[in-house]
């Protein structure tokens, strides 16, 4: 797939900027798992690397690095594996420090859960696309799973404070 920036039609503008958007309004990243331990320490270090294998995603996407099929097949192919674990490392009431999950998942356990298998199949979408010829295909499925995490991160995650 070549992604260049020159001459982009309407549609892949709209899709860039609708990207930026998506990470803009995502909240950031967790960057030190300070004082994580146990199941935690386990899930903020896998939202982590999902949250790597976007950015790596969004560079190619974004034209940012060259755009490599393996590479972003990878990648999306690790967030796949990642996606149904979810669940698995969300134990009823593992709210310890530093912690930024809200109680809320275990009181909407069917919405989160939800969510979680929603991730799992727009990932799996995004690895089956990701030697498509179509730019803006790739580009929306992308959105897709970009919407999911935000979707569980702004019902089930701690807000963020972007001043850290």
């Amino acid at each position: 797939m070549n992604y260049p920036n020159a001459a982009e039609p309407t549609g892949v503008r709209r899709s860039r900027l609708l990207l930026s958007m998506i990470f803009l309004l995502a909240p950031g990243m967790v960057t030190g798992h300070q004082g994580a331990t146990g199941v935690v320490k386990e899930r903020m270090d896998m939202m982590a690397g999902i949250g790597e294998d976007m950015k790596g995603i969004k560079a190619m996407i974004q034209g940012e690095r060259p755009f490599e099929a393996q590479v972003f097949t990878s990648h999306a192919e690790s967030i796949r594996l990642a996606a149904p674990r979810i669940k698995n490392v969300f134990p009823l009431g593992s709210l310890e420090h530093p912690s930024e999950a809200l109680p809320r998942i275990w009181e909407d356990w069917d919405r989160f859960t939800a969510l979680v298998d929603q991730l799992t199949t727009e990932s799996e979408r995004l690895r089956d696309l990701a030697e498509s010829q179509d730019r803006r295909v790739v580009v929306r499925q992308f959105a897709r799973v970009g919407k999911t995490c935000r979707g569980c991160h702004t019902d089930f995650r701690k807000k963020q404070d972007r001043n850290k």
